[in-house]
């Protein structure tokens, strides 16, 4: 009886399976285009050292789950991550943290972005505005109303590689992926943006631009994208930059959100129903897509995910209906 218990709970395991595959190969089957289509989903961040999108799944409303689902596998799994805007670096998909500035005045949390745990508390003799990781660096902004200090450190052990003024009143930092570019930024009524670069040869920091770009440039508010090497910034209202804040290009359009992609090739902006997708070397547009209209007009766009995978771009639209379901659709670009 017990041998017979177990063959049939593998059976319907089997089924599960295979019913899952199936569903994921008639879907693509009916569009070649679309990658998911899960009800109850809603996708936040694409992390490619996982090949991974990390979001919550609704499988009870009152009770949401972080997941990371995985687009080899097409699988699901619990992952209590923490995500910690402007402050993301991946070394690899074991080794990923986040840092935040404690409710007080001197203090900073070094976070594993996997599970939100807790990996150091950092408490500095100066007051601390805000701060970034990236490539193994721990980026921290000193200063209160006047003059403001950059401060680089090891993430681990704390060493304070260098450090140099970027005016004053700095409030905003962001970091290129690859720790090369840091921008800093005062508050939007100043909006003076302070570009540095820390060579990690030697360790050093060094002033790259001073500069007042157009737009508003907070550096904290998702109001731009960067590539990994930081050398092109673009802002939500259609401008392209250079790392000197120079305009590189003016693709008119203020649609939310906006993207560029790891190398800075390319650039996608969302106009009402439609992703328009541009060479962000030549400037000129690539193609338009429509998105696709899922539920007819009980649903609307909550948010939008563009990202690469495996060399081909996607986005994973994230859909709501009247009664606030989730629904992610991922399709091709």
């Amino acid at each position: 009886m017990k041998k017979f218990t177990l063959s049939f709970c593998s059976c319907l395991c089997m089924l599960f399976t295979l019913s899952s595959c199936y569903k994921h190969q008639t879907e693509q089957a009916r569009n070649p285009d679309i990658l998911l289509t899960k009800r109850g989903f809603y996708a936040e961040k694409m992390i490619p050292e996982r090949d991974a999108i990390w979001g919550t799944l609704y499988t009870d409303v009152t009770v949401p789950t972080k997941v990371e689902y995985n687009l080899s596998s097409h699988s699901y799994t619990p992952m209590p991550y923490e995500l910690i805007p402007g402050s993301y670096g991946a070394y690899n998909a074991s080794n990923m943290y986040s840092c935040k500035k404690l409710g007080g005045l001197n203090d900073i949390q070094i976070i594993n972005t996997l599970d939100g745990s807790v990996v150091s508390t950092i408490h500095y003799n100066y007051f601390v505005n805000s701060c970034a990781v990236a490539d193994s660096n721990l980026y921290v902004l000193e200063g209160t109303i006047g003059p403001s200090k950059l401060h680089v450190y090891d993430l681990f052990t704390n060493y304070a590689f260098d450090s140099l003024w970027v005016g004053n009143n700095a409030v905003n930092i962001a970091v290129s992926q690859d720790g090369s570019h840091i921008f800093t930024s005062t508050d939007l009524l100043s909006n003076t943006v302070y570009v540095s670069k820390y060579k990690k040869a030697d360790s050093t920091l060094s002033d790259i631009v001073v500069a007042k770009p157009g737009g508003a440039f907070s550096f904290s508010s998702g109001t731009f994208v960067m590539s990994d090497n930081g050398k092109k910034v673009l802002s939500n209202e259609g401008v392209l930059f250079s790392d000197q804040m120079s305009v590189l290009h003016d693709y008119d359009t203020h649609s939310l959100p906006s993207f560029l992609s790891n190398d800075g090739s390319v650039a996608v902006f969302f106009e009402g129903k439609n992703a328009e997708v541009y060479d962000a070397n030549g400037y000129g547009i690539l193609r338009t897509k429509l998105l696709p209209n899922f539920g007819g007009d009980n649903y609307s766009y909550s948010s939008l995910l563009p990202f690469y995978y495996h060399g081909v771009l996607y986005v994973a639209v994230n859909y709501s209906d009247v009664t606030n379901t989730a629904r992610t659709i991922i399709t091709r670009l």
